[in-house]
């Protein structure tokens, strides 16, 4: 997990695809805010706001799960494990509306959950000094690693710029 938090601190931005070919995108959720796949297998963990009214659940934020791919499709709970040490989210309310979270495997990449312009929700982060609002993460896995303690190769944060709306693929790459 130390060579996650490493990739995500050293970043730099490349256009890439890294092979990902034929993933699955999760089915459209209106309050989607963005999903994390890897290169190991095409199950997908997946980031939906959860709102009272037109406010975010001050309580209850954030609805994850996995879509189990392997397994036809089915939507799961996230296990312990990945909660513990990938895929949970250690969330903080900082404003009206607005959470500061992070995920489990790495407190280096705040992410920040708010109610745009339009009232919808979504997060942003930086990367590479640029302000991201995040739609989907790719971890690339050096093939034959342990899925246990997997060697990173890259990290893909894709999604649009917070200012111009244009695209981003931001990567961080491993030594």
């Amino acid at each position: 997990m130390k060579i996650v938090t490493f990739l995500l601190i050293c970043f730099f931005t490349i256009p890439t695809s890294f092979g990902q070919e034929n993933y699955p995108i999760p089915p459209k959720s209106e309050n989607r805010l963005f999903y994390i796949q890897h290169s190991n297998n095409h199950n997908t963990f997946v980031y939906d706001a959860r709102l009272i009214g037109s406010d975010i659940d001050s309580k209850n934020p954030i609805d994850y799960y996995r879509i189990v791919y392997t397994d036809g499709g089915v939507k799961k709970p996230l296990t312990e494990i990945q909660k513990k040490m990938a895929y949970g989210l250690d969330i903080k309310k900082t404003g009206n509306n607005i959470f500061e979270m992070y995920l489990a495997v790495s407190k280096d990449v705040k992410l920040v959950l708010f109610l745009n312009e339009k009232g919808k929700p979504k997060v942003w982060t930086i990367i590479n000094n640029k302000k991201i609002i995040l739609s989907r993460i790719f971890v690339q896995i050096k093939k034959g690693s342990s899925s246990l303690k997997p060697d990173v190769e890259s990290v893909i944060f894709e999604g649009t710029d917070f200012n111009s709306g244009s695209k981003l693929n931001l990567v961080k790459k491993m030594k």
